[in-house]
């Protein structure tokens, strides 16, 4: 067996293994939290920044495997471009650290990252 024989073994390999560890990652997980992984995923590879006036931050009770808080957030998005201001409710996982640094900002200006398909889907971010 030759060396770029041996090289694409070992790829085949990675590849096997990484479907594996996906599919037990997608067989472990809620819907709910499979459904929140694939939109930020989403959100961190095609979101689009925008500024946004965090209205309000509330906690639903809600917590993450990871040891998040679900929260709701409210925000007035302020859309680059010059599009019309618009109000949006979105929920998300927080840790304690974000929770405070947030709770600090509201009536202040924080990013959120858009979804360009869907204005009313995004994340707080940054």
């Amino acid at each position: 067996m030759g060396f770029m024989d041996r090289m694409k073994g070992a790829a085949n390999q990675a590849a096997d293994v990484a479907k594996a560890g996906g599919q037990a990652m997608r067989e472990g997980m809620s819907s709910d939290t499979a459904a929140s992984a694939a939109k930020m995923q989403k959100l961190a590879q095609s979101g689009v920044e925008q500024k946004a006036t965090l209205k309000s931050i509330t906690p639903t009770g809600k917590t993450s495997v990871g040891g998040g808080i679900e929260h709701t957030l409210v925000v007035e998005v302020h859309p680059v471009g010059g599009g019309a201001d618009y109000v949006c409710t979105f929920n998300q996982d927080l840790i304690e650290q974000s929770v405070q640094g947030f709770s600090d900002k509201v009536g202040e200006e924080i990013t959120v990252k858009v979804d360009p398909d869907d204005p009313q889907s995004m994340v707080a971010w940054g």
